[in-house]
């Protein structure tokens, strides 16, 4: 099933780390790469993941977290060059 229309209120109860993840995750940055980054462990971004579906009550497709994060416009789009 596609979301249409994403709730925004359902963002707002992420917590910061959460976000950030969500954030990585659109912007195509897989767990590993992620984790390698100094803000955060393998571990606490596979629990904001998992949390992340639950939140936003999304079914377990990586895929829709990107689809969110893309529709609220938290990810910037790749610029031509």
């Amino acid at each position: 099933m596609h979301h249409t229309h994403w709730e925004k209120d359902l963002y707002d109860t992420l917590t910061h780390g959460e976000k950030e993840v969500l954030k990585l995750l659109a912007e195509g940055f897989s767990n590993v790469e992620i984790v390698q980054k100094p803000i955060i462990s393998k571990r606490r971004v596979e629990i904001h993941r998992v949390n992340l579906m639950h939140k936003l009550n999304l079914h377990p497709q990586f895929v829709q977290l990107v689809d969110y994060a893309n529709e609220l416009g938290i990810v910037s789009s790749n610029e031509e060059g």
